[in-house]
């Protein structure tokens, strides 16, 4: 069974784009648009792993990812952003979390994925 993606970005090109690299890879994805939808979405059903944003309106993802850490603390996330600073970067290391620079490496991503998804033995 392919694994469950969450992708969250607020930016429809990057989010169709994440989309179409994880489907072409087999898995399963779901995309949405903003935070609070994606929280409504990962409530409702699960997900082997989340690739977000950072800069999004209404909230960050960095609060994003504390708060699905809140319900599911082991599960891979992996940010990807363009506008990262040191603290930012530190505090995302701290709460386990991934990190790839904008403009992405969408090859990289998908091994990165791919491994922290066996590392959890998903």
């Amino acid at each position: 069974m392919a694994s469950k993606i969450l992708i969250v970005d607020d930016d429809d090109d990057f989010r169709g784009l994440l989309s179409d690299v994880f489907e072409q890879a087999g898995y399963e994805v779901t995309a949405v648009n903003n935070a609070n939808n994606a929280l409504e979405v990962f409530a409702d059903q699960p997900f082997d792993a989340v690739v977000t944003d950072h800069n999004m309106p209404e909230m960050t993802g960095e609060e994003l990812i504390q708060k699905i850490r809140g319900n599911e603390p082991d599960i891979p996330i992996i940010l990807v952003s363009g506008y990262l600073n040191q603290d930012l970067i530190q505090n995302l290391k701290n709460i386990n979390t991934e990190i790839f620079h904008k403009p992405l490496n969408v090859i990289s991503l998908l091994r990165k994925t791919e491994e922290k998804l066996n590392t959890a033995g998903k």
